[in-house]
Parts: structure tokens; sequence; C-alpha cells
């Protein structure tokens, strides 16, 4: 989106937009994070889809190639599941975060059945139970996958997809949990988070997560000055980009701050691809993931 309406740019730069499936905005948001900051993220996703998880050809029936976003979104997806129960991305998870939160973060992967939303869903599809089971046998089946795609993702679960990619969590100092929000009236540190946020979004190495009242993500942006104060633009999973007033944020508005780093960016992508077999070719797509 050009400047306009008398804005003037002061930090930051467009991102490539990124349009949720089913309930996945948090994917969506960190796809268009990834891609922005790393391009090579997207083939690499690309080829877990269609080595993984794209339906196979039977017969002479075709079988349609999915949309890029959708694709993206399903590699996320089937990897944050991955991550969750893989030896290997345990420890490299645990050593990129730390252990504690890698725990808490697979002990939530492995209750998550016993949500009550879980368990109207369980009424709806008895073979869920057993999708779950093979699962925690380590075999994740495309219906699984869906499943999981269907349920709003964490900050938990995002900052453990976000490590997974080079992405270390920046912590806002002043906050307990290390995230930035603003106090909804008479915030005396307003002007210092604003300048925080400032300085991530001007220098290029930082991504920025919001998470809108632990119902919704997207991503902030840019950051413009206009005569009325200053304004910020952010991406919207759902469709589009909006500009919403700084002096507009409430407690209700989450950001989350990352720094990336591209060469353990891209030191974990090669032990992914060890994970899944990707060099050896008789084990592009491995059967254990079918169905």
């Amino acid at each position: 989106m050009a400047d306009d309406e008398g804005l003037k740019r002061i930090a930051g730069t467009e991102y490539p937009h990124v349009r949720q499936t089913l309930n996945t905005c948090g994917l969506a948001s960190l796809a268009m994070i990834f891609l922005h900051h790393a391009p090579f993220i997207k083939d690499f996703l690309l080829k877990v889809d269609e080595r993984i998880l794209q339906p196979k050809a039977t017969g002479q029936v075709a079988v349609p190639k999915r949309e890029e976003d959708e694709a993206v979104i399903s590699a996320l997806g089937y990897l944050l599941l991955k991550a969750a129960n893989s030896r290997r991305l345990r420890f490299l998870l645990s050593k990129a975060t730390n252990p504690f939160d890698y725990d808490d973060f697979r002990i939530s992967i492995q209750i998550m059945l016993g949500t009550p939303e879980a368990e109207k869903e369980l009424k709806k599809n008895p073979e869920l139970q057993t999708l779950f089971k093979l699962y925690q046998g380590g075999i994740i089946r495309k219906k699984f996958l869906r499943f999981y795609l269907s349920r709003f993702k964490t900050q938990l679960e995002l900052k453990m997809l976000a490590a997974l990619f080079g992405f270390k969590f920046v912590p806002y100092a002043t906050e307990t949990m290390g995230n930035l929000y603003f106090e909804n009236h008479g915030d005396k540190d307003r002007a210092d988070k604003v300048e925080f946020m400032h300085q991530r979004l001007a220098d290029g190495q930082h991504a920025v997560l919001l998470g809108h009242g632990q119902l919704h993500w997207m991503v902030p942006h840019t950051l413009y000055e206009s005569g009325n104060g200053q304004v910020l633009e952010i991406n919207d999973p759902l469709g589009g980009s909006t500009r919403m007033p700084v002096e507009k944020l409430d407690h209700s508005y989450i950001f989350y701050f990352f720094k990336f780093n591209e060469a353990i960016c891209k030191r974990n992508i090669a032990i992914l691809e060890e994970v899944l077999h990707f060099l050896k070719k008789a084990d592009a797509t491995p059967p254990a993931e079918s169905g």
C-alpha cells in the first residue's frame, strides 16, 4: 500500500500477504513474516506440502494442485505437530527457547483432545480419537492435521514455530511475560512502547506478531507519522491490510517481537529435511503420513 493520506513512512516496509484457511490466522501471520524475511522458506514449505501432504493421483485421475497459501499453511501446521513429537526437534527447540516452554507446548498438544471444544468434535467424529492415538505414536494422518488446522493457535505454539525457522523471541523488558500492550487509559509508558516498536520495525532484522483479544492474529509491518499522530499498518490474514492510529491501541492488542537469524534458519531447515527424510528419495513420501 503506497504512502498517502498525508502519511509519512517512518519505519517498516510492506509484507507479502497470506490468506488464512480454516482457523489458521496464526499460521498465516507467521507465513507472512517468514516469506518477507526469508523467501527461501516458501520453497521448503511447498516441498513439504508436495511430498507429504498433497493427495496422490490414482490411475488416470489428476489431482488439482493446492493453492500456494493453503499449501504453505498446511505445511506449517504439519511441522508444528511434528515438532511436538520428534526427539531431535525437541532438543533443537528446547535449546532455542527453553525446556520449560517446550514442555508446555508439547503437553498442550498432547491434551488438546481433552478440551470441551474437542469433545464436541469427537462426538461428531469418533475417528478422531484413533487419529489422535496414532499421532501420540508418531504418525500424523492428514485428517488429524485438518483437525489441528481448525484450532486457534496459542502464542506458545507460534513462538515454537517461529523459533523453528530462526526467529528468536525478543521480550519487552518491563513486562513480566515479555509482550507489549498499551493500558486503556493514561499509559505513562506509551511513548517508550511506541519507540520500542519503531526501532524494531526500522532495523529490518525484527518482525512483529499481533494478537487481538486472543481471537485473531495479524502482522504489523509499517509505522507512519501523520498530522494527528502515528499510524500502524497491519496485514490481516482475513484479507488486505488496515491502518490503525496508535492512540487507539489498548490492552486487547498484544505485540510479540522476534529477531531473525538467517544462518539458524538455514541450519534448521537442513535438520528438518533430515527429520522428514527428504534426503532419501525412497522416503520422499513417508507412507505413515497418509490417510
